[in-house]
């Protein structure tokens, strides 16, 4: 089922990494080079805009992306995160399985929590489109893992909420009916691990990431609907806290 997104934000949220962001703020604000920004994503590999913090360049120095066989990309999307490991899945274009492959490997947590408000409603109180966080995990090269979900109603401006109001609304989960949901990711890092310069070791750095590749119109993005609704509307965007 096509999966349309009419508002998302996502968040970085750290206990370790508090950059001061607002809602529309500039993604290479703790990059030290300002070089980075304008070369983004341009298919040059800048060897100063490499570190996590400058966004990875876009992963313009990564020699082979690879590429998710068109017979593959339905099945990988429809099976991700499903507790079995399929290998015609495991590969970072192909978004890793969703980590079934890893599930025996010792946790490699980005440090941190994303936060992506949607107008998706929870259907009986799950969150069952797993194609988002495919989408998701092929453009950041590794998964992204959901921890929890509530819902919140997609009116609601999530900007306005601090980290403890945050962590209040998931221990206060409920099933009650609304028109958007609020889910709680973990970047997983075992998958990158292979390749340590394609991680992101804070969720802010990765929500950044995300945020610039949105608003980018050089970033090579993987040709699927999701992420077509998030580009063409630009509502994801990145917040610090």
């Amino acid at each position: 089922m096509m999966l349309v997104l009419w508002t998302a934000v996502l968040l970085g949220l750290s206990r370790w990494c508090r950059a001061a962001a607002s809602p529309g703020g500039d993604p290479w604000a703790q990059c030290p080079s300002r070089q980075c920004k304008a070369t983004f994503g341009d298919g040059s590999c800048d060897k100063d805009c490499t570190e996590p913090e400058c966004l990875r360049d876009g992963f313009d120095c990564l020699r082979d992306k690879g590429h998710c066989n068109s017979g593959h990309i339905h099945y990988c999307r429809d099976h991700y995160a499903n507790s079995y490991c399929d290998q015609g899945c495991e590969s970072a274009a192909c978004g890793w399985d969703g980590s079934d492959c890893h599930r025996h490997h010792s946790p490699l947590w980005a440090k941190g929590t994303l936060l992506l408000h949607t107008h998706v409603p929870l259907q009986h109180g799950t969150f069952s489109n797993s194609s988002l966080l495919w989408a998701l995990s092929t453009l950041l090269q590794t998964p992204l893992k959901l921890r929890g979900m509530v819902p919140l109603d997609a009116s609601k401006d999530l900007f306005t909420f601090n980290p403890q109001q945050l962590e209040n609304l998931l221990a206060q989960a409920s099933s009650d009916d609304s028109n958007g949901s609020l889910l709680f990711l973990q970047v997983d890092n075992r998958p990158c691990s292979r390749l340590p310069s394609t991680c992101f070791p804070y969720a802010i750095e990765a929500a950044n990431f995300l945020r610039a590749a949105t608003l980018s119109t050089r970033v090579s993005v993987p040709s699927h609907p999701e992420l077509k609704a998030i580009i063409s509307e630009q509502h994801l965007h990145g917040y610090g806290l």
